[in-house]
């Protein structure tokens, strides 16, 4: 079977290293290499029996018309597309060709999910802190005491990781103030032993807005 990988990110490299462990024949394309799917064509695609798709969301959509239009089988690791689902199935069908996709690879997001269930199946309540997109995508009653929505950075402005932990991050610093708020408690008691911390924070305390 001969094998195509487009993406060079963690999940595509980790895919293709287990695929070269279990003899198949593999090809692997980044974005540099695959401009307005132009390594999509139904000839460079000719000899592919299969392609894999982890790539990014602005992108995805143009890589699953391309391959399925060339008469190619799927399998889509990529998020951030299912707003398109219901046109993807009719093009699939439309083709006849083989289409696989996963809700999420992501470990983190699989694991919210397993605690979510099993902390409902208990009757204890869940509350979330996601961003817009998850948000999106993940059903309401997961969380029923409620959830926290962060937007994050534009990622052509900042690296994609990062972006998310500063807005993961600054939301957490938001909820911990409003919570020790709520509690009349102070949420700042590192250091005060030192005089600098100390000073820092009796001036934060005595702002208008603490």
């Amino acid at each position: 079977m001969t094998i195509l990988i487009l993406g060079r990110g963690k999940t595509g490299s980790l895919a293709a290293e287990v695929a070269v462990e279990r003899k198949q024949n593999i090809r692997v394309i980044g974005a540099k290499e695959n401009i307005s799917c132009g390594a999509l064509t139904a000839e460079k695609l000719r000899d592919i029996d299969i392609v894999i798709d982890f790539t990014a969301p602005h992108c995805v959509l143009a890589h699953i018309e391309a391959c399925v239009q060339a008469g190619k089988n799927m399998v889509v690791g990529t998020t951030g597309w299912y707003d398109e689902i219901d046109r993807v199935r009719a093009l699939v069908e439309q083709h006849g060709t083989g289409f696989v996709y996963s809700p999420n690879f992501s470990v983190g997001v699989n694991l919210f999910l397993d605690v979510a269930r099993a902390a409902a199946a208990i009757g204890l309540p869940v509350a979330g802190l996601f961003s817009d997109a998850y948000d999106r995508r993940l059903p309401a009653e997961l969380t029923p005491a409620g959830r926290l929505v962060v937007g994050l950075p534009d990622p052509n402005l900042l690296d994609r990781g990062l972006a998310g932990l500063l807005a993961g991050a600054g939301a957490l610093q938001i909820l911990t103030l409003e919570l020790a708020h709520a509690r009349h408690t102070n949420p700042d008691l590192i250091r005060r032993e030192q005089a600098p911390y100390r000073r820092a924070a009796q001036h934060a305390e005595s702002s208008d807005d603490w």
